[in-house]
């Protein structure tokens, strides 16, 4: 289950936080700054270390995931053809075209911001605008509350049983919605280890695309923090992904 939420590095004039995109979503606008990126916490996995200063210029991203709709916009429009299993996946239906476009590749993914005149966010970009001014924990605060999360754990009964419409629970500090759970979203970046880093970990590289968010698939809270890493090769579609303008 892989989305994506597009940016654009247009400069914001002071009183406008928000615009819409070519594609007609609303766009966020988010200022530049510095943030310590990964595991500053001391509780993440191996290749969240170590926590680093990266600076992030201001940029415009896409309040929500990209949506059926939205998505199947884009492919009449163009005659696209998905790699993934977006159009298997969903039964075009009213009550389903609020609901973030799953089963998207890296590949889809890019298509689809280019078209909108948008990029993929990188993968510093994305963190930092999970985290809000604040760069918290979790997108909605360093205080974990399963409820304002589409995910599962184990163990004990599922929450979710699949994903929810955008919008279903509160936006972060920026006012960006599903930044943790629902489904998750594709970065520009490969997955590499980050400097400094001494792990051995095989997938480091040029095959595989960071993904980040976590989705409702997600087992615990550990998963939904914004600094946790996941990656997939391009050409997979387990329901990670969001754009950015360029």
């Amino acid at each position: 289950m892989v989305n994506f939420n597009p940016v654009a590095c247009q400069p914001a004039r002071a009183e406008v936080l928000a615009k819409t995109g070519r594609d007609g979503k609303v766009m966020v606008w988010i200022p530049g700054g510095t943030f310590t990126m990964g595991d500053r916490w001391g509780d993440g996995e191996s290749d969240e270390r170590p926590a680093h200063a990266e600076m992030v210029e201001g940029f415009w991203m896409d309040q929500t995931e990209v949506t059926n709709a939205e998505f199947q916009r884009f492919v009449e429009a163009t005659n696209y053809r998905p790699r993934g299993s977006w159009s298997h996946s969903w039964t075009y239906a009213p009550d389903r075209e609020n609901y973030p476009a799953d089963f998207i590749t890296w590949d889809d993914a890019v298509a689809y911001a280019r078209w909108a005149g948008k990029r993929l966010p990188t993968e510093k970009e994305w963190e930092y605008a999970a985290g809000g001014p604040l760069h918290t924990k979790w997108s909605l605060g360093n205080r974990f509350d399963e409820t304002l999360y589409s995910f599962k754990r184990f163990p004990g009964e599922m929450t979710a049983l699949g994903p929810e419409p955008v919008k279903s629970h509160p936006p972060n500090s920026w006012g960006l919605y599903d930044m943790g759970g629902n489904v998750s979203e594709w970065t520009a970046d490969y997955y590499h280890r980050y400097p400094g880093n001494t792990d051995n970990n095989a997938f480091y590289g040029e095959e595989y695309r960071v993904v980040r968010g976590g989705s409702w698939w997600t087992m615990d809270e550990a998963g939904l923090r914004v600094s946790a890493r996941n990656w997939l090769r391009p050409s997979q579609d387990d329901g990670r992904g969001t754009p950015s303008e360029s």
